[in-house]
C-alpha cells in the first residue's frame, strides 16, 4: 500500500515464554532503519518483508508536527525504545529490515531474517477485517503464506449468516483479490473459504461479544498471530463512542489475548498521530500508564512558571465518558455536547483530537502488559491506495488524497 509518507514506529516486546518455543526464534535486539518512500514498504515490515538486507550502521530521525515534506525523513529505532518509566521495549530482528519499493519476489529473497517462515503454517486472529488495512493484510498473508491455517476474521453483524455475508461480499469478491482468484483458478473459491473463519462479534461488547463459546475456545486454543486493527477513526467522534472503542476495545482485546495458549504475537496497528503537539525531531518510544504529553510541553517551551497540570488517569476518562454520556442521554445537543467534552479532554492533555487521545490511552494500557505476552505496536499515518501489490492504485472508500486528486482532475 502507499501512503504520503509520515512517521512510523513498530516496537516488539516478546514475552519470555515466547522466546523460548521451539517454532521459530527471535535474535539479539538490533535497529530498524526504514525508508518510508511507499506505504508497501510498511505493509511489508506489518505483514512479511519479501527482500530484505543488513541495516548496518544506518540511522535516520522521524519528524512530527512539521510539513509533508519534512515528513519524508527516515526513521530510527534503536534498540530500546523505552525510558525507565515505561519499561524497555526491544525490536526483534524479525522487523529490522530495510525495505527497497518495487520489490520484485524470487525464491531466494525470501529467506532474509526468517520473517515469511514465521508467518508460514499460522493461524490468526484479525479485527476490522472488513476495513482498508486489515483487508489488505489478509490478501497479503494469502498470497505470499498459502499454508495459513486459518484467519478469524472478527465480524459485526446480526447474525452468523449475515457475518458469513459480508465476508463473502466485501473480502472474497473483492478486487483486491484478483490476484489470489488467478493464482487459484477455479479453486479459489474453495481456497479461500477453507482459509477464513468468521466470528460473529463487537469490539464494544464484554468478550469482544463473541456469543459462540465454543469457537471462542478453539480460537483461545489455536489462534498464533492477532492482529488488532478495529478502531473509530473519525478526528470529533463522541467521547462514549471513541474511548469505547480505541480505549476499552483495546482492553477487552487484551482479555481475549491473556486467554490464548499459542500466542507469538499481538500486533496493534495505533496512529502515526498519537504523538500529539509535540514538537521538534522525537524518537518513537511507547506510552506508559498516565503520561500526559502537556507535560512535555511545559517543559520544552523552558517556562519557568509553577502551575497545576491535570493528572491523567485513564479509568477516570472511561467513567467520566461513561457519565457524561448518561447525564446527556435525553439533551437535544447530547452528540455536539460529547464532541466537545472529548476535544477538550484530548487538547488539555497535550493531544490535537478525541482519536489520537484515545489511541494514546490504549497504548497506555498496553504497555501494562509488558513482559506477559509478545506484543509489537505499529503506527501508520495516512493509509493510501496500494503501490504495487496486489495491483497498482487499489483503494477503498473516499480516502483525503483520492477525493483532492478528483477535485484537481475536475
Amino acid at each position: 500500500m502507499s501512503s504520503n509518507p509520515h512517521s512510523f514506529a513498530l516496537c516488539h516486546v516478546p514475552s519470555r515464554d515466547s522466546l523460548t518455543k521451539p517454532s521459530y526464534s527471535l535474535p539479539q535486539p538490533v535497529k530498524l532503519v526504514h525508508r518510508p518512500s511507499s506505504w508497501k514498504s510498511r505493509f511489508n515490515i506489518l505483514c512479511g518483508a519479501l527482500s530484505t538486507r543488513n541495516a548496518g550502521d544506518l540511522a535516520a530521525t522521524t519528524r512530527t508536527g512539521g510539513s509533508l515534506s519534512n515528513a519524508r525523513d527516515k526513521l530510527l529505532l534503536s534498540p530500546i525504545l523505552a525510558d525507565g518509566r515505561s519499561g524497555s521495549s526491544v525490536v526483534s530482528a524479525i522487523a529490522s529490515t530495510v525495505i527497497e519499493p518495487n520489490i520484485t519476489v524470487h525464491e531466494e529473497s525470501t529467506q532474509g531474517l526468517g520473517i515469511l517462515k514465521f508467518l508460514e503454517g499460522k493461524t490468526y486472529f484479525v479485527t476490522g477485517a472488513t476495513g482498508l488495512l486489515a483487508k489488505a493484510f489478509v490478501e497479503k498473508i494469502l498470497r505470499v503464506a498459502p499454508t495459513t491455517r486459518k484467519i478469524f476474521l472478527l465480524v459485526k453483524a446480526n447474525s452468523d449468516a449475515e457475518a458469513m455475508k459480508r465476508i463473502k461480499n466485501e473480502t472474497v469478491e473483492c478486487e483486491l483479490f484478483s490476484q489470489l482468484q488467478e493464482m487459484h483458478g477455479e479453486k479459489y473459491r474453495d481456497f479461500i473459504m477453507s482459509k477464513l473463519v468468521p466470528v460473529l462479534g463487537n469490539m464494544c461488547e464484554p468478550g469482544l461479544g463473541i456469543s459462540d463459546t465454543e469457537l471462542a475456545a478453539r480460537m483461545a486454543d489455536e489462534v498464533e498471530v492477532i492482529v488488532h486493527s478495529a478502531a473509530n477513526t473519525s478526528l470529533d467522534e463522541r467521547y462514549d463512542v471513541a474511548i469505547n472503542v480505541n480505549t476499552q476495545g483495546t482492553l477487552r482485546m487484551l482479555g481475549f489475548v491473556m486467554k490464548c495458549k499459542k500466542l507469538q504475537l499481538y500486533l496493534h496497528v495505533s496512529t502515526g498521530y498519537v504523538n500529539g503537539r509535540r514538537r521538534g525531531v522525537l524518537r518513537e518510544k511507547p506510552f506508559y500508564m498516565g503520561q500526559r504529553i502537556a507535560e512535555e510541553m511545559v517543559t520544552f517551551s523552558g517556562t519557568q512558571e509553577s502551575f497545576p497540570l491535570p493528572k491523567l488517569n485513564v479509568d477516570a476518562e472511561i467513567e467520566l465518558a461513561s457519565e457524561m454520556a448518561r447525564t446527556l442521554a435525553a439533551d437535544k445537543e447530547a452528540d455536539l455536547k460529547m464532541k466537545e467534552l472529548g476535544s477538550a479532554r484530548a487538547k488539555m492533555f497535550g493531544w490535537h483530537d478525541t482519536h489520537t487521545f484515545t489511541k494514546a490511552m490504549a497504548e497506555m494500557i498496553i504497555s501494562s502488559y509488558k513482559g506477559q505476552i509478545p506484543i509489537a505496536i505499529v503506527r501508520p499515518s495516512i493509509i493510501e491506495s496500494s503501490y504495487q501489490e496486489p495491483f497498482p492504485g487499489w483503494i477503498q472508500g473516499n480516502r483525503p488524497v483520492t477525493l483532492y486528486n478528483c477535485h484537481l482532475n475536475a
